[in-house]
């Protein structure tokens, strides 16, 4: 075995970060799932529900959904906040890097980034106060915007950031609320805090900051919720269940606070994340891993007398036990849900007597059965998608599911045969041609009982031999089925690993060259290359190249690779997309 370091100039690299794609001449469709709701406002008659795919604008008289998506003018489709201002323009926060915040005003949309003053574009929270600022919670911090009551004209704009260093407890933060006194209660990973800022956001010399962390009070302090109820309590929803606190009037004083923790003792499930607080005639509704909580007596939370705790779960109705967010129009109780949807409870008035409950239930129709896609293949009549929620075939408006795992990687052989790399090993799928028509299909699943070297195909390659390649976190494995795919009598199995010459175990993603080399890129050990002389099963005769220290890629973390038809590999790396012309290893290595 000869391992040689591979140090040439690279024929073509390119690092870009695209937020979105525009070709002249053509017409994108683009294809979500918008059930995964993360965020929820009511506002007259319109549910604006985030999700990971997208904003849906519900009207909830007729039950009519619109989906905005990020080609109308905002950064990302994974909505994680939405708030509603005075005005009745939505306002959303973007879950993502290259995200940040957007408000729809007239038909348009207006954005904001790190480069307008956000302290970051991974946007968790918003608050929109009595003056019209918004208030935006990040994974770094908190920044006010005033807008100046015109958000499409941003020279009039002003923001003003806060970090830990001003006095926040923790740069991670969940949770914003502006109470009646137009304090700023915040709820971090870290804690809680409050921020009084004299009525002067943009001047910080006069700001008086106090945290909230479990030493004093808290039931944990990982919070995910803040409310303040009409005495002017605060309820924090956390990690293991709710806190309530009685400032009694002196918010940056805490000797005279009053804690109550709500817990087991109440009726709360335990060892539960609860994230949002909402008020409505007395009683506090609590959002949670395990469904919707009512509690009853909240008015008067230091009684336990008259104390009473409802939860509704699937069993009850709901589309799915976790809720992430409740809001109430006209005494209905409107419920956002995780890979669900939107979920209507009427009966909320009688929480405890589940007798007049209904429930409704408002979905976007589609064909995409989850928010998470990991794969794609398309082919002439059909287009093969892998979701977190299976494998699903489309063809013109059908579609069909696939009940296979989770795919992260589809190809289809010369012979015909689909191969599909899953969490749970390699399977090959006849699909007699009917893709649609699960009744002829043929299915044969490998593990690493048949050869693989872990049963988690990150992803794979076919070869011009017909042997199917997979990249895994423990090596590379090769499959010969002889022809048979679905017989293993005849199979033939070799795996790869550093021992072997690979730059590290742990690879990301594989593409074949011909039928005698192989390229793998890895997490954290850039690429590798196996030279196999069209024999894979016979190693004396392995020649290996690396990119690595000292080569023009340098030791990075790598995700995806790809021969092109004129030879060019292609490696997406964490610096960017790098391109590799040789046709010859050992013209371009120092031994």
């Amino acid at each position: 075995m000869r391992r040689k370091i591979l140090t040439a100039l690279l024929g073509a690299s390119i690092a870009a970060g695209f937020i979105g794609l525009a070709v002249a001449g053509q017409d994108w469709e683009s294809i979500t799932y918008a059930n995964s709701a993360q965020a929820l406002a009511l506002w007259q008659g319109t549910a604006w529900v985030g999700t990971t795919g997208g904003l849906v604008q519900w009207d909830l008289p007729s039950g009519t959904p619109q989906v905005h998506l990020a080609p109308e003018g905002f950064l990302d489709n994974s909505v994680t906040a939405v708030a509603v201002d005075a005005e009745g323009r939505p306002w959303i926060g973007l879950g993502t890097w290259n995200g940040g915040l957007a408000v729809l005003d007239e038909g348009k949309w207006t954005c904001w980034s790190a480069a307008d003053g956000l302290v970051s574009n991974f946007v968790t929270c918003l608050a929109v106060d009595a003056a019209g600022r918004t208030w935006v919670g990040t994974v770094r911090g908190v920044t006010v915007l005033d807008d100046g009551g015109t958000p499409r004209d941003k020279s009039d704009d002003r923001a003003q950031s806060f970090v830990v260093a001003d006095g926040l407890v923790h740069q991670n933060v969940n949770a914003i609320c502006v109470d009646a006194a137009g304090l700023v209660w915040i709820g971090t990973s870290g804690g809680a805090a409050v921020l009084d800022a004299g009525g002067t956001p943009f001047d910080k010399s006069d700001d008086v900051w106090t945290g909230f962390t479990a030493s004093a009070g808290l039931v944990n302090d990982a919070v995910y919720g803040v409310a303040a109820d009409e005495a002017g309590r605060l309820w924090l929803a956390c990690k293991d269940g709710v806190s309530v606190l009685d400032v009694s009037g002196t918010p940056t004083d805490p000797s005279d606070d009053t804690w109550l923790t709500l817990g087991a003792a109440q009726g709360l499930s335990e060892r539960t994340n609860y994230v949002h607080v909402t008020f409505e005639r007395g009683v506090a509704w609590l959002s949670s891993q395990r469904g919707l909580v009512a509690l009853e007596g909240s008015a008067t939370p230091f009684d336990p007398g008259d104390d009473r705790v409802t939860t509704f779960s699937a069993a009850d109705g709901l589309l799915q036990n976790s809720v992430r967010a409740v809001a109430f129009d006209g005494g209905a109780a409107w419920c956002a849900v995780p890979s669900g949807g939107l979920d209507r409870l009427v009966g909320a008035a009688t929480p405890a007597d589940k007798t007049d409950d209904a429930w409704t239930h408002y979905v976007v129709d589609g064909w995409l059965p989850s928010p998470n896609i990991e794969a794609v293949l398309v082919e002439e009549n059909v287009t093969w998608v892998g979701t977190s929620s299976g494998l699903v075939a489309r063809s013109g408006a059908q579609a069909a599911r696939f009940a296979i795992g989770v795919p992260l990687a589809i190809q289809r052989s010369a012979s015909g045969v689909l191969w599909i790399g899953t969490t749970g090993g390699l399977v090959a799928l006849a699909d007699g041609g009917t893709p649609l028509d699960l009744s002829d299909d043929q299915v044969t699943y490998f593990t690493t009982g048949d050869g693989l070297t872990v049963s988690y195909v990150r992803e794979l390659s076919i070869d011009s031999a017909g042997r199917v390649w997979c990249a895994t976190s423990a090596g590379i494995a090769v499959l010969d089925p002889s022809g048979t795919p679905h017989d293993k009598t005849d199979d033939r199995w070799a795996s790869f690993t550093e021992g072997d010459g690979l730059a590290g175990d742990n690879a990301n993603a594989i593409a074949t060259e011909g039928s005698s080399r192989v390229w793998v890129v890895h997490e954290s050990d850039s690429v590798s290359c196996l030279d196999y002389a069209g024999t894979p099963f016979d190693k004396s005769d392995d020649a290996w190249a690396l990119f690595a220290e000292g080569s023009p890629v340098g030791t990075c973390s790598g995700y995806a690779v790809l021969v092109d038809a004129e030879g060019i590999k292609w490696f997406g790396l964490c610096p960017g997309l790098f391109g590799f012309m040789a046709q010859s290893l050992s013209a371009s290595i120092i031994i």
